[in-house]
């Protein structure tokens, strides 16, 4: 069921640039797809994209909202001081999420997207001492780009922007200790393909240890070689697949398109 469909967001396709309505439009099928693979955790994540043409701004889910009922015109246009720059639905903004995006957005002028979430195995992994291991193909394209963030209580706190940013560095992947995962990218398709394949290789780590079978370590030559390969595809950046995942949106949930 499409459940966005019952819920009316006054249209703002007239109010921006076609490129930023493009731009809304991949995100709310990122926040559906990640709904329907079962990777929301209630209303507390948080997706953000970068406004094109407008560095110093950024999208990001209007606070109280399931990803299941978001649209392209449900998304909150802030800027890094946190001002509301477009009428969000609720008024509001998790100040989590604008306390983790804006440190992203800020720091890294390379980051386009950036996804946030609470799956149970990322969760798992965050809590795990060594963090995530290499133990598959899905992973590899990691190596040599994850960070780890130690816990600070939930981030309400602008001063904890300064330590995300130290902890991401260059990074990919953020795990947030025993919280949940930050995954970045140059593009929402890259974002979104990145989170499908962390989210695996966390459900493949915890049941590879579960399995209590002796577990093959490839070398870090092999991993960073796959990490490069990765890197250097026909289509890198995950448009391939993408264009496939917004198939799945569109056939299954088209009200995000509003």
């Amino acid at each position: 069921m499409d459940l966005g469909a019952h819920i009316q967001f006054q249209s703002l396709k007239d109010q921006v640039s076609p490129a930023e309505w493009e731009m809304r439009q991949d995100m709310a099928a990122c926040f559906r797809l990640i709904e329907h693979f079962g990777y929301n955790g209630t209303i507390n994540n948080h997706i953000s994209a970068r406004v094109p043409d407008e560095p110093d701004h950024f999208l990001i889910n209007p606070g109280g909202y399931m990803f299941s009922e978001l649209c392209a015109s449900s998304l909150v246009k802030i800027d890094m001081a946190g001002r509301i720059l477009n009428p969000a639905p609720t008024g509001i903004v998790n100040p989590a999420g604008y306390v983790i995006h804006s440190a992203i957005m800020a720091a890294r002028p390379d980051v386009h997207c950036a996804v946030h979430l609470h799956t149970i195995a990322g969760v798992a992994i965050s809590a795990q001492q060594e963090g995530l291991k290499f133990y598959c193909q899905e992973s590899m394209r990691f190596f040599g780009k994850v960070g780890y963030h130690d816990y600070e209580g939930i981030s309400r706190d602008n001063s904890e922007r300064e330590a995300i940013e130290r902890d991401l560095k260059d990074n990919i992947v953020l795990f947030l200790r025993n919280h949940g995962t930050i995954v970045v990218g140059s593009s929402i398709a890259e974002a979104f393909t990145y989170s499908v394949n962390l989210e695996r290789s966390c459900q493949i780590q915890l049941a590879a240890q579960q399995s209590g079978a002796a577990l093959i370590h490839p070398s870090p030559e092999i991993c960073e070689a796959t990490r490069h390969q990765t890197q250097t595809g026909a289509q890198p950046g995950g448009l391939k697949a993408w264009r496939a995942y917004r198939r799945i949106a569109d056939a299954l949930f088209p009200s995000y398109l509003n």
